[in-house]
């Protein structure tokens, strides 16, 4: 027999709910974290938050039923710049509420208070600056008493950047090989490219040279092409992971969604300090490429550097 779920030993709904009022009136009285809520709230906030915690603990889907996405929440939580004095307090506020919801449990307190200083820490703070950028598909987190239930969005690394350029602009940057060459990897990165088959099924190798003189042979497979719009890339070297980039037209140009997803939570866990910043710089550099191709003066002229 399976043991309860987190949702079953908080007390169902109606426990889940009792802890959400007792948060709510925790940081409502709490003179850092009250300034959340200073342009005011839904007045249905307690019941969207628990039915937000009843679904992300293994309890019926009502929060994704009746209220909104995942996207929509950690939207509402971005764009406000980083605020770690108001997490921490948020932190506290809920380690009382479950005094004031009367969960005693030790094993059952840990993890509901390690899922939502998680839940604070990472899930609502991974888009400070730009709440467009949270990606669209986003799967509500859900956690048992291991900890997360292993999801996709656990072991990837998200992001997206807005590009000054069309979608064309940016897919011929990632599909010619002599242009990749000079914008793929973290900054300082060089590349040799050896073989590049940019069909589906088409392998893909390379040599990247670091920035300590080291050379760092890929091997990669792409999966998936639909021009203009989707390139998905199997890394099969070393570390194993997808890359999935996404092309998106908006008025102000293109918006490039960034997902490299590995096999398990524990090896993106491991390695996700240096992923999270590498990607960023990828972005960075793919970016740049594309605005040097536009500004150059004709199209076939050699450029600077």
């Amino acid at each position: 027999m399976s043991p309860p779920t987190l949702f079953d030993s908080v007390g169902g709904l109606d426990g889940v709910t009792r802890l959400a009022h007792a948060w709510h009136q925790r940081v409502l009285a709490d003179d850092v974290v009250s300034h959340a809520f200073s342009h005011g709230f839904h007045p249905e906030h307690t019941e969207r938050l628990a039915a937000y915690w009843c679904e992300a603990w293994g309890g019926p889907a009502l929060y994704t039923d009746r209220y909104g996405t995942e996207a929509s929440v950690v939207r509402m939580h971005s764009g406000n710049g980083p605020h770690e004095e108001m997490d921490h307090r948020a932190i506290q506020c809920f380690a009382g509420a479950l005094d004031d919801a009367g969960v005693s449990d030790p094993a059952l307190r840990r993890v509901l208070l390690d899922y939502f200083t998680w839940a604070t820490h990472v899930r609502m703070a991974a888009y400070p600056q730009d709440a467009d950028a949270v990606p669209s598909d986003l799967a509500l987190a859900r956690w048992s008493w291991e900890g997360p239930v292993e999801s996709t969005e656990l072991r990837s690394d998200a992001r997206c950047r807005l590009i000054a350029a069309t979608p064309e602009e940016v897919f011929a940057a990632i599909r010619a090989p002599d242009r990749v060459a000079r914008w793929w990897g973290p900054d300082g990165f060089t590349n040799t490219i050896h073989e590049f088959d940019f069909a589906p099924g088409g392998r893909w190798l390379l040599t990247m040279h670091g920035p300590d003189g080291k050379n760092y042979p890929n091997e990669s497979r792409f999966i998936r092409i639909e021009p203009s719009r989707l390139v998905e890339i199997e890394h099969l070297s070393g570390h194993h992971f997808i890359l999935r980039i996404e092309l998106q037209a908006e008025p102000a140009g293109t918006r490039v969604h960034w997902r490299q997803t590995f096999d398990t939570q524990a090896h993106y866990n491991r390695i996700a300090g240096f992923v999270t910043s590498a990607n960023e710089q990828n972005l960075e550099r793919l970016a740049l490429e594309v605005a040097n191709s536009r500004h150059a003066p004709e199209a076939g002229l050699p450029r600077d550097g």
